[in-house]
């Protein structure tokens, strides 16, 4: 069977076409060329988009039949694929309130995302990563969610725990210790949490260099800090 998920890169024309013709095999229903260059220009290539279109097209737009797919029929799956919910829109949906004045300022004031800023980039990851816990309902991710005494940055609750993890990019000595003082007093202690995590995105480290954990205790609250690199 077909998947709904492939490999990155981006598809090429040609990739999109050769996968295509697998759909054609399966289900005996041609892509016209124009269908398939109309995915091609809407979708950028992206893989699970390409997939995810395939299958609406098959399935949803014209099943059981061996009548071409065409440009118009690409048109109606773009209707459907836009408006289902799916935990790959949901992902993207929960990045822009997060980081919303950011996407503000991609979408409407032409600013261009660099691949590498060290003020977006790491939390991007961050939050992606954490993702895979909270997927199809196993858990709950909250975003600058407010407690007591303050804004946390980040809060999993996974499996009845809470975990709670404070986010800054290291520009002096003292952030961590900062950031200590904030996540133990701040949000463990209103929380009543005895463990805390401390992600510090430093850009005087290179991306991928091998970090130990930091163990901390502070007002009786067990932390961890993770120094991760995002300098080139």
């Amino acid at each position: 069977m077909i998947q709904d998920k492939a490999a990155k890169p981006p598809f090429t024309l040609k990739n999109i076409r050769d996968l295509y013709s697998q759909y054609t095999e399966e289900t005996n229903q041609p892509f016209t060329e124009k269908a398939v260059k109309k995915v091609f220009d809407e979708t950028a290539g992206q893989p699970w988009l390409v997939n995810r279109l395939g299958t609406i097209l098959t399935i949803n737009i014209k099943p059981e039949t061996i009548n071409s797919i065409t440009e118009e029929d690409v048109e109606k799956g773009l209707d459907i694929l836009l408006y289902e919910e799916n935990s790959h829109f949901d992902n993207i949906t929960e990045k822009a309130r997060q980081y919303k004045e950011t996407f503000i300022e991609v979408v409407f004031d032409g600013v261009e995302y660099i691949p590498g800023d060290e003020e977006v980039t790491g939390n991007f990851q961050l939050t992606a990563w954490l993702y895979q816990f909270v997927s199809e309902g196993k858990g709950e991710l909250y975003y600058e969610s407010r407690t007591g005494l303050g804004i946390m940055d980040i809060m999993l609750i996974y499996k009845g725990k809470k975990y709670i993890i404070e986010t800054k990019v290291k520009r002096y000595c003292g952030t961590v210790d900062e950031a200590l003082e904030q996540l133990a007093e701040k949000y463990l202690l209103p929380e009543r949490v005895s463990h805390g995590y401390i992600v510090l995105f430093d850009p005087k480290s290179s991306v991928g260099e091998l970090c130990t954990p930091q163990k901390h205790i502070l007002e009786g609250k067990e932390i961890l800090s993770f120094n991760i690199g995002i300098g080139r």
